[in-house]
């Protein structure tokens, strides 16, 4: 970026950068990488200071100490020591600094004042040419659309995403505290791709899931807890569409919806572009998601989706930015023509997710397929029950995995409480002695969940409802206390729910068919 000074120094303080630097070189090697993280050499208006900060640099890549000595020998190796002041500036920024402790406070600001500059520099840019009809309007607005979107980057992340891993804190933290988001769909801060064909029910259930969230309403093998933040990007429904939905759902007016913030054919830049992953990202932030829903991808990119380079694109501008935020991604998709070659378009939209569930109807629910997962702990394949008033997702009767129950009788004897995640699980277990499949250490953890609220569960090799039944017979899905209002039910009264696991009829005579709801859903 050029400077022209009359616009940078009215927007300039000198100081914050000084002070950043200068905290380099008196404080400790934390300091340095701080600042590393948040700043580079061209964010710094000075000079002087950006030679200064690269000899910074160049030092503590050497592993040598970093300070006005160590700094001022690597400036004059580089024949720059005079051009900077000499010795007596580096020891003059040392002596003004004003506190220690401080350099990423300084760093910040520096970013914020470089950010500002440029600001002003578009703007005065933009003034002139916006005066000489030889431009066209349309290519003013692109040039500025792109250069906002660099500068909301910088301002956004900064450099951090360069720096290497710290080991000594990265041991110190728990990676995988909470794999889910919601299990055993979503693994938190993971990105997923849903793909159907069209009028199979991915936009429903990802609404089901997004508002069941937001109310901190049970969804799946979820429990009721504290409302998650979505951010849905919907572009294609209308708002009669969206209340059909909710009341569907049975939510009402009287539900705090505030958690969902859902975009209705939001006018958003292709998410291909810096201008839309800014935009995007803009409104993500905004709220403090932890969901991002975007149904679906062909309606925000803008080259042909049949072609690696667009979904490149995508993930560039949209998917990194987003799990370098930690924000979970649900992009939906449509299917090919052919079905069994997976999403419409290029074998690239499996190459930038982390899971690819395939949506298929059933009698009565949906089956969801891995198609592709970079986590041995997701599941092959789950089986959904689609229920009507009100609508919802289900867990269909599972299979549990041989050895489920020892295991789950060897968690119960180390002591481990309910709510443990599979990697303390499998920590306690090697400290222990004992091994296991992730798969079968993940079923024991899930089983003991379930086993708390329906008893009498027997897990083995085959599916199991909640009274234990055995592959293939009824069995019943027991609902207790809810959170949805259902007509003619008094509010909190546990109710019976029969569903045939074969198709035919359920256990009270009627018929299966009625848990379908009669609609097409897409």
């Amino acid at each position: 970026m050029s400077e022209s000074y009359d616009i940078a120094e009215a927007v300039s303080d000198v100081d914050d950068e000084r002070n950043a630097i200068a905290a380099c070189m008196c404080e400790n090697a934390d300091a340095v990488a701080r600042v590393r993280a948040i700043i580079r050499a061209d964010h710094l208006l000075r000079p002087e200071h950006r030679a200064i900060f690269d000899g910074i640099c160049r030092v503590a890549d050497r592993g040598d100490v970093v300070n006005e000595i160590t700094v001022g020998e690597d400036l004059a190796r580089q024949g720059r020591l005079e051009e900077v002041g000499g010795l007596r500036y580096l020891s003059d920024m040392i002596c003004r600094l004003p506190f220690s402790g401080a350099a990423e406070h300084y760093a910040k600001n520096t970013v914020e004042r470089y950010v500002r500059r440029g600001l002003a520099q578009i703007g005065s840019r933009l003034t002139y040419s916006a005066f000489q009809f030889t431009i066209p309007v349309a290519e003013m607005c692109e040039q500025v659309t792109e250069q906002l979107a660099v500068l909301s980057h910088v301002g956004a992340l900064g450099s951090s995403r360069n720096e290497p891993l710290n080991w000594d804190s990265f041991w110190q933290t728990d990676a995988q505290a909470e794999e889910w988001l919601v299990e055993p769909l979503l693994p938190r801060g993971r990105q997923v791709a849903l793909f159907a064909p069209a009028k199979q029910g991915k936009s429903l259930l990802a609404f089901n899931i997004a508002s069941a969230l937001a109310l901190g309403w049970p969804i799946l093998d979820r429990p009721t807890g504290k409302p998650v933040r979505v951010s849905y990007f919907d572009l294609e429904m209308t708002e009669g569409d969206v209340q059909e939905r909710l009341r569907d759902m049975g939510i009402g007016r009287h539900h705090d919806l505030s958690p969902l913030a859902y975009h209705l054919l939001p006018s958003l830049p292709p998410l291909t572009t810096p201008a839309g992953g800014a935009e995007l990202m803009r409104l993500v932030k905004q709220h403090e998601a932890e969901l991002v829903v975007v149904d679906t991808t062909s309606r925000v990119i803008d080259g042909p989706e049949n072609e690696a380079d667009t979904m490149r694109a995508f993930y560039l501008r949209t998917g990194l930015p987003l799990k370098a935020y930690g924000a979970t991604l649900l992009r939906l998709d449509h299917a090919g023509k052919d079905p069994s070659k997976g999403q419409r378009g290029t074998s690239a939209k499996n190459d930038d997710v982390d899971l690819v569930w395939e949506l298929m109807a059933t009698q009565g629910g949906i089956r969801l397929r891995a198609t592709h997962r970079r986590q041995a702990w997701i599941p092959d394949t789950v089986d959904l029950l689609r229920l009507t008033d009100p609508l919802r997702h289900v867990r269909a009767a599972q299979t549990w995995p041989a050895g489920t129950v020892e295991m789950a009788a060897l968690l119960d004897e180390l002591h481990l409480p309910i709510d443990v995640g599979r990697v303390k699980a499998r920590e306690a277990l090697g400290a222990a002695g004992k091994t296991g499949r992730n798969e079968v250490v993940s079923a024991a953890l899930r089983y003991r969940r379930e086993a708390t609220t329906r008893p009498g569960t027997a897990p083995g090799t085959h599916n199991s409802g909640p009274e234990g039944t055995a592959a293939g017979d009824r069995s019943t899905i027991r609902f207790g206390d809810s959170p949805w209002d259902m007509p003619g039910q008094v509010p909190g009264e546990p109710r019976d729910t029969c569903v045939s696991l074969k198709g035919d009829t359920c256990s009270d005579g009627a018929a299966a068919t009625q848990l379908q709801t009669g609609r097409h859903y897409a």
